[in-house]
């Protein structure tokens, strides 16, 4: 992981693991990161637009509206 972090949430898309938020030592984080596992890798994706800690995330298919799969972030400890 790019960042090390714990009360961080994870799910999957495409095939890869993605990681979101959570804190690092001292600070709450709005950063994401995801894991491809067919090259040992790590890479950054768009930050989220503010930190969360303690967070539920989940992948979601919906052929009817997005061909692509959606990850949906819920509200809880949501950090200004």
């Amino acid at each position: 992981m790019l960042t090390g972090r714990y009360h961080f949430s994870v799910t999957s898309s495409d095939r890869r693991i993605v990681c979101l938020g959570g804190r690092d030592l001292t600070h709450p984080l709005h950063t994401v990161h995801k894991y491809n596992p067919a090259t040992d890798t790590w890479h950054s994706m768009s930050s989220m637009s503010i930190t969360r800690c303690g967070l539920t995330a989940a992948s979601v298919y919906v052929p009817l509206i997005m061909p692509d799969l959606a990850m949906i972030v819920s509200p809880a400890f949501r950090r200004m």
